[in-house]
């Protein structure tokens, strides 16, 4: 009789692990959209700062509100960012581990190595081969920062701080700011899980971490600390968390429709009012709690129940869903695409263009011989 219990429990066991690897193999149409909104958002943003389409021919196309949702939103959409990267995290972990106090903190530190080393360590070596290549706006003030420095904050996670003490350095490397909150947070996460042992207790620290995000945003000492500060940040973390866990516990009760269609419209309402209507820097203490809530709204009510939606993910949203797999990718993509122009700009068309006008000069407009 025992030896067909154990036997028994390890079958259940091995049902329980298929099942939790089905669950995190399965993708989410509307996650996947939802954070390619976030990537577009971030990418407008700076190539606004390149390009200047709102001073171009094309801004009267532009309603001016339109114009700073779109082109001044990039801000908003890491917030939107790290909202569904605590859903995430907390959503897989459930599935993978079955509790969050069964989770496993050295098997959740390779699994985020695996996602996050590979692109970082490519961003680097982009990043240094055009700072040591002398590349228009890629060479970092080392007057303010030495090297060394750069590299210690960044492979710690401190980037941001770094950000908030010099300000605005360098574009290509300011991206980084927002990986440094997001894996300063998962440092903690699991140990978090296993001190806490239960979701409820779990449950509470993610609010509380959303209330001291406001508090943080009011308090810092200068706007970078309000914007990129650890706790100003981790409150949007850490309610995509809670919202992962809320959605756990009310899984085995089915959300009817119209209540999921309910939830989901408050959350696209508040999102498009925190991003019309409350732009950063004006809004920096609020702004980014409501569209925070928007968003954990819409996951709520719609992660899970896409089904009664339609096929509009499907097909009008498949755009979106490309950026939203490779958000970590697309970052990157940029930079080699910055690199690869200056690369053929500065050894293949601007040598080439000096070419073909020195030629021109000497054929054209050579001085004529008088005949004797």
């Amino acid at each position: 009789m025992t030896a067909f219990s154990d036997n028994e429990n390890r079958i259940g066991q091995r049902s329980s692990s298929c099942s939790r690897q089905q669950t995190q193999k399965s993708r989410s149409s509307f996650i996947d959209s939802l954070r390619g909104v976030s990537i577009l958002l971030v990418l407008l943003y700076h190539g606004d700062d390149f390009f200047t389409v709102q001073a171009s021919a094309f801004a009267p196309l532009f309603p001016p509100q339109v114009a700073r949702a779109l082109f001044q939103s990039g801000y908003y959409g890491v917030t939107i960012f790290f909202v569904i990267s605590g859903f995430l995290i907390t959503r897989i972990s459930l599935a993978r581990y079955g509790a969050l106090d069964a989770i496993r903190p050295g098997r959740f530190y390779l699994f985020r190595f695996g996602r996050i080393a590979p692109c970082l360590d490519l961003i680097l070596i982009v990043l240094l081969s055009l700072h040591f290549g002398h590349v228009h706006d890629f060479v970092y003030d080392t007057e303010k920062t030495s090297l060394a420095e750069l590299l210690t904050y960044t492979l710690t996670f401190r980037y941001n701080l770094l950000f908030c003490r010099n300000g605005w350095g360098l574009l290509p490397w300011d991206i980084l700011w927002s990986l440094s909150i997001e894996e300063m947070f998962y440092l903690f996460f699991p140990l978090l899980c296993l001190l806490l042992r239960n979701r409820s207790a779990m449950l509470a620290c993610c609010l509380l971490l959303f209330i001291a995000g406001p508090i943080a945003r009011l308090c810092g000492a200068t706007d970078f600390d309000k914007l990129y500060g650890y706790f100003s940040c981790f409150d949007l973390v850490a309610l995509g968390c809670a919202t992962a866990i809320i959605q756990s516990i009310v899984a085995k009760q089915t959300l009817a429709p119209k209540l999921s269609s309910a939830i989901s419209g408050v959350g696209l309402g508040l999102s498009i009012c925190a991003i019309a209507a409350m732009p950063i820097p004006d809004h920096i203490v609020w702004g980014p709690a409501f569209l925070g809530i928007g968003i954990a709204l819409l996951l709520l009510g719609i992660v899970g129940s896409e089904h009664q939606f339609g096929r509009f993910f499907a097909t009008l949203s498949w755009p979106l869903k490309i950026l939203g797999k490779r958000s970590y990718e697309i970052p990157l993509f940029v930079l080699i695409c910055a690199a690869v122009g200056e690369l053929i700009g500065r050894f293949w068309s601007e040598p080439t263009n000096r070419f073909i006008r020195r030629l021109s000069l000497d054929v054209i407009f050579q001085p004529r011989m008088d005949a004797d």
